[in-house]
């Protein structure tokens, strides 16, 4: 690996001119005007650090897999590939892609640090990842038959989440954020967000402990399947979101989501709920 200084990559054009005989023949000066030819070229001025053949990987792809007990930033990840990250998602990577994968009987990850970039799929083929009070952002899917913890933090997923494993939601968030559409896990989650858009679909009965949002231009499709709130939470709706209720290709009878109290009920008046069971 090689580093090497350079200033910082700043581009702005300057001119290289020659020397064209003066009047007398003289040109040793550069002549104003038709007496000098000018080219332009680039200069770079201040100061930056590059590392040749790893720094600007954009688009590639590495694997981290995790086998032992430890917390995201310090545990040893083995990866396939040729990131120089230390672990998934550290700053100054940003373009690059990680897969996560987390495979070992009874071990924990961490989530000791929030994750905002760079982190893709996470496969969580046993063990747990425990998101403690941060943040990860995933821009992939969550697969898998681990476990997954959310102690007060919050997970981004803009894929889908077709995990298999254990879905502990803690206090914490689950936002499905992607720009298109969604697989919802069904599952028990304190507060559940739907953002971005396109339709955010239920795969199986879902309680809400906390807050249900739905905001963005996203849309929120229950399938056959109920939504169990409570009556502490809040359910809200942005303008020009959307709740579809039910399938109308089934005819199980799902009812708006059950248990939040009119007062908690936020819809903004260009929302838009409807029900479209096959009866």
């Amino acid at each position: 690996m090689s580093i090497v200084s350079f200033p910082d990559l700043i581009l702005f054009p300057s001119f290289k001119c020659s020397r064209l005989p003066d009047s007398s023949g003289d040109k040793s000066i550069p002549q104003a005007g038709s007496g000098r030819s000018c080219l332009p070229k680039l200069v770079l001025l201040s100061f930056f650090t590059m590392v040749l053949g790893s720094s600007f990987l954009i688009g590639q792809t590495t694997t981290f897999t995790a086998t032992a007990t430890g917390d995201w930033t310090t545990v040893s990840w083995t990866k396939t590939g040729t990131s120089l990250a230390a672990y998934p998602g550290q700053p100054g990577f940003e373009a690059e892609i990680h897969q996560v994968t987390i495979n070992g009987a009874g071990i924990t990850i961490t989530l000791n640090t929030n994750i905002t970039s760079s982190v893709r799929n996470v496969t969580l083929s046993s063990g747990t990842l425990d998101i403690y009070s941060n943040n990860l952002t995933m821009t992939g899917n969550l697969t898998g038959a681990g476990t997954i913890s959310i102690s007060a933090g919050t997970l981004y997923i803009a894929g889908n989440n077709t995990m298999t494993g254990t879905f502990n939601s803690g206090t914490g968030t689950v936002n499905y954020n992607g720009p298109g559409g969604q697989s919802i896990k069904g599952t028990t989650y304190n507060h559940l967000t739907t953002s971005g858009s396109g339709t955010k679909v239920l795969q199986a009965a879902t309680t809400v402990n906390g807050n249900l949002a739905i905001t963005g231009n996203s849309t929120l499709l229950t399938n056959q399947f109920q939504i169990t709130g409570n009556a502490a939470g809040t359910l809200s709706m942005d303008a020009g979101t959307n709740l579809l209720i039910g399938n109308p290709a089934n005819s199980t009878s799902v009812s708006f989501p059950l248990n939040f109290t009119s007062s908690n009920i936020l819809l903004n008046s260009n929302s838009t709920i409807s029900y479209q069971a096959n009866t």
